[in-house]
């Protein structure tokens, strides 16, 4: 990227936060939210704490924001507020790819203003961070399609991450990532394959753990 395009980025990542950091909410809002702060305190899924499948690395990652901030409701929506902020900036970076500047400060300003993802940006959901990954998931995809083909085990590897904040959402990805290595060669794929699920592993077994076994 450019100079240019690495401070348009950066600009419209202060602009996120700006725009975040005001209205950002000043409690728990709801039955997840207080889950997601309860299971920072004591992990288990089974007493719901938080809700199934898990979520554990949204939670793990909260975790680690609060040993500094001491406040579980500031964790949470201060990674929100720095996930979607981050998002912006990928994206545009992976607009500018796709289709030059102007569209790339188009669509991230698309973003930015859309009353949803606002709304998610600055409460305690999972949906901003799982929004970050998912946008360099998709990056990372790009880049291989176009031939760079070093990234390959970089997508396995943020597809098991995403997929440790939001066990579900490898549903949506895993036709994109099936698509992306049916570019590459069966031995790649298998690699790929085995990345990912070593992936998994380093937070399934944990999850599995503080749940009883």
């Amino acid at each position: 990227m450019s100079k240019q395009d690495l401070m348009i980025g950066s600009s419209l990542f202060l602009l996120a936060l700006t725009a975040r950091i005001p209205y950002a909410s000043r409690v728990i809002y709801d039955a997840d939210s207080v889950r997601f702060a309860l299971a920072m305190e004591h992990y288990d899924v089974a007493q719901m704490r938080p809700h199934a499948p898990g979520y554990i690395l949204y939670v793990g990652l909260a975790k680690v924001i609060d040993l500094f901030v001491q406040n579980a409701r500031v964790s949470l929506v201060s990674l929100s507020i720095v996930s979607s902020a981050l998002t912006l900036l990928i994206l545009y970076f992976l607009a500018v790819k796709l289709y030059g500047r102007t569209h790339g400060v188009m669509s991230t300003l698309l973003l930015l203003s859309s009353p949803l993802y606002w709304f998610n940006g600055e409460m305690p959901y999972t949906y901003a961070l799982e929004g970050l990954l998912c946008t360099i998931f998709a990056a990372t995809c790009y880049d291989i399609i176009m031939g760079g083909k070093k990234r390959l085990f970089v997508s396995a590897i943020v597809l098991g991450l995403a997929t440790g904040v939001r066990q579900h959402i490898i549903i949506m990805l895993l036709p994109l990532w099936l698509y992306t290595l049916s570019k590459s060669s069966l031995k790649e794929s298998v690699i790929c394959l085995l990345v990912f699920g070593l992936t998994c592993l380093t937070w399934l077994l944990p999850m599995i753990a503080l749940t009883g076994g």
